[in-house]
C-alpha cells in the first residue's frame, strides 16, 4: 500500500480499479475550479470522480492508495487510458488561471517529493510544460502526445493528458 504519512486519510469511493500494465507512474495536476478543499469533497460525492489527493493551504487529504487507479480524468470511450494508465491525480483547491497561495504551493511541492520517491517519478515533464493561462482562459495548443503518455515518466498537469482537455492549465504561481 502506498499512503502517505504526512497526509489526512479521507477514502472515497469511484476507483475504477487496478492500473493499466506497463504503464510508467505520473503525477497529474489538476485543480478543483473552487475556492474551498470541502466544496471539492461534496462534487467527488456526488459524482464519484475522485483523485488520489486534495492539497489546500492548510492539508493534504488522501482519498485513495496511489497503488490503484482513481478517476477523475476524463477517459471518452475509445480513447487513450488515463485514469489507469499509472496516473496519481492530484486535485488542488482552487482555480487553473489564478495565482495560488504559498502554503498550498509548499503543500503541493511536499506531496509531489513523496510520490516522485515513492513511485519513483522524475521531475521532468515529458510533454513539456502547459502554456500559461491568457486572461484566466486555456490558449490551447498544449502537447497531448499520447506515446509520452504511455510510456514516459513524469509530470502533467490535464492540458497536456491526451484526450483530457479539462479547460485552463493551472497556475502554480504565488498570490
Amino acid at each position: 500500500m502506498a499512503k502517505c504519512p504526512f497526509a489526512v486519510w479521507m477514502p472515497l469511493d469511484g476507483s475504477p480499479g487496478a492500473y493499466v500494465r506497463g504503464h510508467p507512474f505520473k503525477i497529474v495536476h489538476h485543480t478543483t475550479e473552487g475556492s474551498t478543499a470541502d466544496a471539492a469533497f461534496a462534487t467527488y460525492r456526488t459524482t464519484r470522480n475522485i483523485p488520489h489527493f486534495t492539497v489546500d493551504d492548510r492539508t493534504i487529504y488522501q482519498h485513495a492508495d496511489t497503488d490503484v487507479a482513481v478517476s477523475a480524468l476524463k477517459h471518452p470511450p475509445g480513447g487513450t487510458e488515463t485514469n489507469r494508465s499509472s496516473a496519481v491525480q492530484i486535485e488542488l483547491a482552487g482555480f487553473a488561471g489564478r495565482p495560488k497561495s504559498g502554503d498550498c504551493l509548499k503543500n503541493m511541492a511536499r506531496l509531489c517529493r513523496w510520490i516522485e520517491t515513492t513511485h519513483s517519478v522524475p521531475p521532468e515533464w515529458p510533454n513539456g510544460h502547459p502554456k500559461p493561462p491568457v486572461d484566466g482562459r486555456d490558449p490551447d495548443g498544449h502537447n497531448r502526445n499520447q506515446l509520452n503518455w504511455e510510456t514516459r515518466v513524469g509530470i502533467t498537469v490535464t492540458a497536456t493528458c491526451p484526450t483530457t482537455c479539462t479547460g485552463t492549465p493551472p497556475t502554480l504561481r504565488r498570490k
